[in-house]
């Protein structure tokens, strides 16, 4: 994620994984980083709500 963040990148993308590494991963973007996390899923409305309003990540994406 370092070398992501060195090159310039406007946010950090999560997607594969589990829901767990997903959840690190978007935690450990603006922590270390300064970096906002995207993470892209399969969620529903109330598990992405949770990731927002948490703190978790800072934009939710679906796939179907």
């Amino acid at each position: 994620m370092r070398e992501i963040a060195e090159s310039g990148a406007p946010l950090i993308g999560v997607r594969g994984g589990t829901a767990l590494t997903h959840v690190l991963i978007a935690e450990e973007a603006p922590l270390a980083h300064g970096l906002p996390a995207a993470v892209i899923g399969a969620y529903d409305d109330d598990s992405a709500t949770t990731l927002l309003l948490s703190g978790r990540a800072d934009l939710v994406g679906g796939t179907k």
